[in-house]
């Protein structure tokens, strides 16, 4: 039951520093986006380690420590990303929903 109370409060935790971290930014230009998603990865990590540190685990139990085929699953989850970024775009693209424009 402790697990599962945990879990719903990491999970409530998270948007609220994602809404605690982009109040600070004013405007909308590309470097206060790329700014208020490193601060919020930071806390985001904190906050991980935090309930890591509760539950009485550590890193390598939850698979986040470094090891040599960490670089390599990075590559392999932000081609993922991407490859379904691309394929939603493409979807929206196929149903007319939206038009890309060159600047």
């Amino acid at each position: 039951m402790k697990g599962i109370l945990l879990s719903l409060l990491f999970l409530m935790a998270c948007p609220l520093v994602l809404i605690f971290t982009t109040s600070f930014v004013k405007t909308t230009s590309f470097t206060n986006t790329i700014k208020a998603g490193a601060i919020t990865c930071l806390l985001t990590y904190a906050l991980t380690l935090l309930f890591l540190r509760w539950d009485g685990r550590s890193l390598r139990d939850a698979g986040l420590d470094l090891t040599a085929k960490s670089v390599p699953r990075l590559f392999f989850g932000f081609g993922i990303g991407f490859a379904l970024v691309a394929l939603q775009e493409g979807f929206l693209y196929a149903g007319g929903h939206i038009q890309w424009m060159w600047p």
